[in-house]
């Protein structure tokens, strides 16, 4: 298998009182400014921490709702990944930057896909294509950024068309650490992208 979220005034009589024309106007005025500021406060501070809290946890919902095509999945049910490692947590990175001014947070999005905080965490301190392919966090962010892109309406990147040609079933969900290769005395090591492409069947 190939991988790859009045002032009430009082009222008086003009027995009782009665104000010069200028003083009127400019208390008239005083009290309009005074009512337009109260409104402008209360609309500022219309939303809360908690109403844009859940405002960005609607959005990840929409966002996981979002139907993938039946091809994007394996025989297994397993959504097909063509992203490595690497490309997951650049993508991460600038979601949750680019996210938070939407009420977005790291903990809303690991709840939504089931992931623990201590194997994020692993994964996130990581480098290299397929070092934590073996980590939930990887196949579950690729499906959550393939439904955004759905969502969205972006095309497959250059990249993306690349990696589905040369890995006709996607990615191996193998760690780094367990690739490996026999050598010959003399022989130069393979890079990891070579020995990802050689469990591929790929050149």
């Amino acid at each position: 298998r190939r991988y790859g979220t009045i002032y009430k005034s009082q009222h008086m009589s003009d027995d009782d009182y009665s104000l010069p024309p200028s003083s009127a106007s400019s208390s008239s005025s005083s009290s309009s400014s005074s009512s337009s500021s109260k409104g402008k406060r209360k609309a500022e501070s219309s939303e809360t921490p908690t109403s844009k809290r859940q405002a960005g946890e609607n959005l990840l919902q929409e966002i996981w709702d979002t139907k993938l095509p039946a091809e994007a999945y394996d025989e297994d049910g397993e959504v097909i990944i063509y992203d490595n490692c690497n490309d997951i947590r650049r993508k991460i990175k600038k979601f949750l930057q680019d996210y938070t001014e939407k009420g977005v947070t790291q903990t809303a999005v690991l709840r939504l896909l089931k992931v623990n905080s201590n194997s994020f965490g692993r994964f996130m301190k990581l480098k290299g294509p397929a070092s934590g392919a073996e980590n939930n966090s990887y196949s579950a962010f690729y499906e959550f950024f393939e439904k955004l892109r759905v969502k969205e309406k972006k095309p497959k990147s250059a990249g993306r068309k690349k990696a589905e040609q040369e890995f006709a079933n996607g990615f191996e969900r193998m760690d780094q650490s367990k690739l490996g290769c026999w050598m010959l005395p003399g022989e130069i090591p393979p890079t990891i992208a070579e020995m990802m492409h050689a469990r591929a069947g790929t050149s």
